[in-house]
């Protein structure tokens, strides 16, 4: 799969490329809009990674009554936890910021997660996962209040604020633990030093950007090539992978366009824009996660397992 095998590459340099324009621009842009930019970056690089998903769980398109069924199933079946999660959100916003985090860490963590034995593979789901959830909030706490604020409420915000500033010391301890572990193991040492280039980048860049640098430099394109390895794994032609990833890809895109190009020419300000769009993401997620860390994860490691 060699033109797929170049698509975390480019993923990686399009968001460091954007975080870097849109941090450069700011003040021109002034924070509104940055923030809605830089909200549609995070979802348009979750994107190709998340057009894998189909793929992974049910293999080549069928053009067949049968195969047509099985996608309308997988299609129905996606939709309808990502419609809940909005749902639950719309019910909770605190519930369903609280939830999204937690998912998230879990979600990052995994998708860092080395060989190794059970508590050093814990480690680093705590220590991975928890940098974007627990260091931007602890280092940027008035922009993160303002994000949080936007995603459920001003009271619900302060209160996971000090839940996530009360993780810290927690968290710190378990990163410090994970590298000293870490550096004398095969490959360690560069996770460790990525980690620690991680939280350069949340210091020094403003909590949107820093996280769309780890989303879309990190987690996806790290995500796209071990998945990409279970795709192999089920024998699947390049062609009709790169198909199916750019057409359901272009088809999201197309429509995150064609609503912040709605949302900005209507009277709604731009708070609803940004929550709508995390809200969004965090929808799917959900069936995202489910579908890469356990049925992925699955093909992975039967792939490795010698027949």
């Amino acid at each position: 799969m060699s033109g797929l095998a170049a698509l975390p590459r480019v993923g990686r340099g399009l968001a460091v490329v954007s975080a870097v324009a849109l941090w450069a621009t700011h003040g021109a842009l002034g924070a509104d809009l940055t923030a809605t930019l830089a909200a549609a970056a995070i979802l348009l690089a979750g994107l190709p990674h998340g057009g894998l998903d189909r793929l992974l769980t049910l293999g080549r398109f069928e053009f067949s009554p049968a195969g047509a069924a099985r996608t309308a199933a997988f299609t129905l079946g996606y939709l309808t936890v990502a419609g809940s999660t909005v749902a639950f959100w719309l019910a909770s916003p605190t519930l369903g910021l609280s939830a999204f985090l937690a998912v998230s860490l879990i979600h990052f963590g995994l998708g860092d997660r080395t060989a190794g034995p059970r508590w050093f593979r814990g480690l680093q789901v705590l220590a991975h996962g928890g940098a974007p959830i627990v260091l931007i909030p602890a280092l940027h706490p008035d922009a993160v209040a303002v994000l949080f604020t936007h995603l459920s409420d001003a009271d619900a915000a302060a209160l996971i604020l000090q839940a996530l500033r009360a993780l810290l010391p927690i968290w710190a301890a378990v990163a410090l633990g994970y590298a000293a572990t870490a550096i004398g193991r095969h490959g360690g040492f560069g996770r460790v030093v990525e980690l620690a280039l991680l939280a350069a980048v949340f210091a020094f860049l403003p909590p949107l950007l820093g996280f769309l640098v780890y989303f879309g430099a990190v987690h996806g394109p790290r995500h796209l090539g071990a998945a990409l390895d279970a795709v192999r794994a089920r024998g699947l032609q390049e062609r009709a992978v790169a198909v199916e990833v750019a057409g359901l890809s272009a088809i999201a895109a197309a429509g995150i366009a064609v609503a912040v190009t709605a949302l900005a020419g209507a009277s709604i300000d731009q708070e609803s824009v940004v929550r709508g769009m995390f809200v969004g993401l965090a929808a799917l997620t959900v069936p995202h996660m489910l579908l890469v860390d356990v049925v992925g994860r699955r093909l992975r490691d039967r792939a490795r397992t010698p027949a």
